[in-house]
């Protein structure tokens, strides 16, 4: 549908049938799909990169004509402001799901684990190994942080982006090592296709090949 000089009705709305975009203005529009779904779009100019966007304001189901004018409205005001609105949601979840798990920490997470694993283990070595190993590496780098936040936003941006998120540059310094030793790990033929079916024996290899490693 082409360009229109008037805004949306409610019964426009929904009565509209064939696939395509109907503009509101403002850069407000109903997206009706090929199967016939529709939903609110907002369409700008991103202040960060220059670039056109393209955000999803929800389903007519959820959204009237009312709530979509409002909710552009709001992503207008950010771009007026300098800001891209698609960025800004996309922190604002991750702060809202780093708030509900503050309480949950990496520390209180891993101890919760060992103890209702621990009566499983074989020896009282093993449980303190794991203990120990935690609080030496772990504990000291990323212990008290929500486990919201322990995820793939500790990797840094590409440095062409335009829009550079931030990062934990120690976290990901210590999950690459991590990551790196599992991939080196892998080049065994022996762990990659788990050749031993014993979990001990298939553990015990594991160990023999950490430590050649480690002498490297």
């Amino acid at each position: 549908m082409g360009r229109r000089s008037q805004p949306l009705t409610a019964l426009e709305v929904s009565k509209a049938k064939e696939p395509g975009y109907y503009g509101d203005g403002g850069g407000l529009w109903l997206q009706i799909s090929t199967y016939g779904t529709k939903s609110w779009v907002f369409r700008f100019k991103s202040p960060v990169t220059g670039k056109a966007r393209e955000m999803g304001l929800g389903d007519l189901r959820t959204y009237s004509l009312a709530d979509a004018r409002v909710n552009a409205s709001e992503a207008r005001r950010m771009v007026h402001e300098g800001h891209d609105p698609i960025e800004e949601r996309k922190q604002s979840r991750l702060q809202i799901q780093e708030d509900a798990a503050r309480v949950r920490t990496f520390t209180d997470c891993a101890q919760a684990y060992i103890d209702s694993h621990s009566a499983g283990w074989r020896n009282e070595k093993h449980a303190q190994q794991w203990k120990s190993t935690l609080e030496t590496y772990a504990y000291p780098v990323f212990g008290d942080r929500s486990i919201a936040v322990i995820d793939t936003a500790h990797i840094p941006p590409r440095r062409h982006r335009n829009y550079q998120h931030a990062y934990d540059r120690i976290a990901y310094k210590h999950r690459w090592g991590i990551e790196g030793f599992f991939a080196k790990l892998k080049q065994w033929r022996r762990i990659a296709t788990r050749y031993d079916k014993i979990a001990a024996n298939f553990l015990g290899f594991i160990k023999l090949a950490s430590i050649v490693f480690w002498l490297r």
